[in-house]
């Protein structure tokens, strides 16, 4: 009942009115009640599996791609401002990786970029200040 529920108030909130959100919402429980939940729910279709290699493509591409950015600014930029301009390098390269993630995954693009940054962000964090305390 309370899948019922969720899965009505998820077509409502799409747009479809009330009694067809129901009716439909009907047929769909009565074939496949488990998968309709979990794609209504949580947006993803049970059985559906990322291809590993298309994964590795992607990756193969996306880290490269990632990093021309920082590697040019570390490359090009005086050592005075060195560090700063490959941060926003970066942060730059995680907005462009993050946003082509999204749309490549039909995903909130806005989210996908700010998930990037803030994860590159952190993570850079971490090993400046780990390269800092460590020395050079």
């Amino acid at each position: 009942d309370n899948e019922f529920n969720t899965v009505q108030h998820k077509l409502m909130g799409d747009g479809i009115s009330s009694d067809l959100a129901k009716q439909a919402t009907s047929e769909m429980m009565s074939k496949d009640p488990v998968k309709t939940t979990v794609r209504q729910k949580y947006g993803f279709n049970v059985g559906e599996y990322t291809n590993p290699l298309s994964a590795a493509i992607a990756s193969m591409i996306s880290f490269p791609t990632g990093s021309i950015l920082p590697l040019l600014a570390i490359t090009l930029f005086p050592r005075a401002i060195r560090i700063p301009a490959t941060f926003i390098a970066v942060i730059i390269a995680l907005a462009i990786t993050g946003y082509t993630a999204a749309q490549l995954g039909n995903a909130n693009k806005v989210r996908g970029m700010i998930r990037n940054i803030v994860s590159g962000v952190l993570t850079m964090l971490v090993t400046y200040t780990i390269g800092t305390l460590i020395g050079s």
